[in-house]
């Protein structure tokens, strides 16, 4: 709340300013003082005992599986650890996928360019994870020229005979993992819990299936295959889908970006390596940040048009941090566009009220304090 005053400014009177930590941390520990004060002891030391029980029982109680149950397979974050001296550690960070979409959207074949595009997914983090023994990877790692593309090896070694496997000392298995990744089907899920927080996706229908194209007269734009529409941006599953990632990029350095969830599912395959990992459709885009020289809040923004980043069809759950992301929408004068509201009686000068004037959103991080939860 430290630079409120100087973004009302910008952004016009904020709504729900009560859904911000502080305030709601504030709200937590005067309806603790309000209904479980029993008096004739300390009373902040009964306030921290409580909350400390209510926290690890809110972190015990749900979160009963985890991202991966291998010790050796990419993104594995075990319950529980154990030092040489045979410690039992509790380690919280939490994985679970929920409310799986209605059935006619389930058990999805994925095309070509949607399995290319969540090869060189798993390819990147297997490798970020300098995981050993992965069939995925010996099956990747033996690939000719003749094939320019993951998807049209692995369908090539899921044909061969087992005279052939050998002359490219492959087995069997790995045979059936180059099967199972270009057949098989996938069930999406509405919601996911990354490190404990809840995240919402608007579905897996807006998924991006086919390539991008350059945008005309942009030297970095690019359409998306599913564009954007401005009739849907105010939906509540459109607006509460937005979240913030990280993945490695040019010489290993970090890279950060927005994007919107639009389904999570589980893999499922008899390499271990990648068997049970969590994973993302996420429609990316690129952001830039007003921060300046001089000292004052800084705020990124993520523009409609010429935004998108096709780098990035799939990720791992595990590559988000572990924050809700609001949004402020906003016009070409740079004031804030109202969510559109039956009976609406009253306007004020510094909104605007037309959805369809929308070029840009301000990205607002809800929970600062949870993002140290990624490591």
């Amino acid at each position: 709340l430290t630079h409120l005053a100087q973004q009302i400014h910008n952004f016009g009177p904020l709504k729900s300013v009560s859904e911000f930590a502080g305030e709601r941390a504030i709200g937590a520990i005067k309806n603790i003082k309000k209904h479980t004060n029993m008096g004739g002891g300390s009373f902040e030391q009964y306030v921290m005992d409580r909350q400390i029980k209510k926290e690890l029982s809110t972190m015990k109680s749900f979160y009963k599986k985890d991202i991966c149950s291998n010790m050796n397979t990419v993104n594995s974050f075990l319950w529980y650890s154990k030092d040489n001296d045979n410690t039992l550690h509790y380690n919280v960070r939490p994985f679970q996928l929920c409310s799986m979409e209605k059935s006619s959207k389930r058990n999805v074949r994925l095309n070509d360019f949607e399995i290319e595009c969540l090869v060189e997914m798993l390819v990147e983090e297997l490798k970020k994870g300098e995981v050993k023994g992965s069939l995925f990877l010996e099956i990747i790692g033996v690939r000719t020229h003749r094939y320019n593309t993951y998807t049209a090896w692995l369908q090539y070694v899921s044909e061969l005979e087992d005279a052939e496997l050998l002359t490219l000392k492959l087995t069997i298995q790995h045979k059936n993992v180059a099967k199972e990744l270009t057949t098989s089907k996938i069930s999406f899920f509405k919601q996911a819990y990354i490190y404990g927080v809840k995240f919402r996706s608007r579905g897996s229908e807006f998924r991006q299936t086919e390539a991008a194209t350059l945008c005309l007269g942009q030297k970095n734009g690019y359409n998306e295959s599913k564009s954007f529409e401005f009739k849907h941006w105010f939906q509540k599953s459109w607006y509460g889908s937005w979240c913030k990632y990280s993945t490695l990029g040019v010489n290993r350095n970090k890279e950060e970006f927005y994007g919107q969830l639009n389904g999570f599912f589980s893999l499922h395959s008899s390499d271990i390596a990648i068997n049970g990992l969590k994973v993302a459709s996420i429609t990316s885009r690129r952001f830039v940040n007003s921060k300046s020289t001089i000292k004052q809040a800084s705020v990124d923004f993520c523009r409609v048009k010429n935004s998108y980043d096709p780098r990035h069809l799939f990720i791992s759950i595990a590559d988000v941090y572990p924050t809700e992301i609001g949004t402020i929408p906003l016009d070409g004068l740079q004031r804030p566009i109202e969510v559109p509201m039956k009976n609406r009686t009253s306007k004020e000068r510094f909104f605007s009220y037309q959805p369809l004037t929308l070029q840009e959103f301000a990205m607002i991080v809800l929970r600062p304090e949870k993002v140290s939860l990624k490591p």
